[in-house]
């Protein structure tokens, strides 16, 4: 068909120029693919900063009927924040384990003055709830692990024993599960692994004191 294009056939001078629009629009279509593709990745945006978006642009909460207070744009525009999922965070999201949301919540800061002049928001540090989340993940984590080894080597019951282990393997799943962002199967592997280290270490426990009774 190349070669016939340049012998100067109509015919297949029309299909060549067919397949270089094709192949433009193809390569288009593939760069709209990739950049969905990207856009698809972006995280949602935080639910605090969305809330706080959402009253800045409606002029406070929601009344008793459920309408826009006092929005401080117009028309359709007082709409956008309508919907959180027609929204992406270009940030980085900040943790959002279950322990750093209660801690947001409670976390003590500054109060100000809103722009209506009545409400009140209160801003503080987001540094110290890493450090916060960190200092108690590092207590956790000691308590979890000197402290069945050490409860245990004074228990001599068979059934306390089995039961200490299944009770700091539930504390162990648990602190994984609410001060982390593991997944489902992450908790499991963990947890399996832990109870595995004590089993090991109560199974040693007996081999050392039938060891010292012989």
């Amino acid at each position: 068909m190349v070669e016939r294009a340049k012998d100067g056939r109509q015919e297949a001078q029309e299909m060549m120029e067919l397949i270089k629009e094709l192949r433009v629009k193809m390569k288009e279509y593939h760069e709209a693919l990739d950049l969905q593709s990207r856009i698809s990745q972006l995280h949602p945006p935080d639910r605090r900063a969305f809330r706080v978006a959402q009253n800045e642009l409606w002029g406070g909460n929601l009344d008793a009927n459920g309408l826009k207070r006092n929005p401080i744009v117009g028309g359709k525009t007082k709409d956008y924040l309508d919907t959180e999922n027609d929204l992406v965070s270009l940030k980085t999201p900040v943790e959002t384990d279950p322990l750093s949301t209660m801690l947001r919540t409670i976390w003590p800061g500054k109060e100000e003055v809103s722009r209506d002049g009545l409400s009140r928001i209160t801003r503080f540090n987001e540094r110290s709830i890493p450090i916060a989340v960190a200092l108690i993940n590092i207590l956790v984590a000691i308590v979890l692990l000197v402290g069945p080894i050490t409860s245990m080597s004074f228990v001599n019951s068979r059934a306390a024993i089995l039961g200490m282990i299944c009770a700091f393997t539930v504390a162990f799943a648990l602190s994984v599960g609410l001060m982390t962002d593991a997944k489902r199967a992450e908790i499991f592997a963990g947890s399996a692994a832990y109870a595995a280290v004590l089993v090991v270490f109560v199974s040693n426990e007996d081999l050392s004191g039938s060891s010292s009774e012989k």
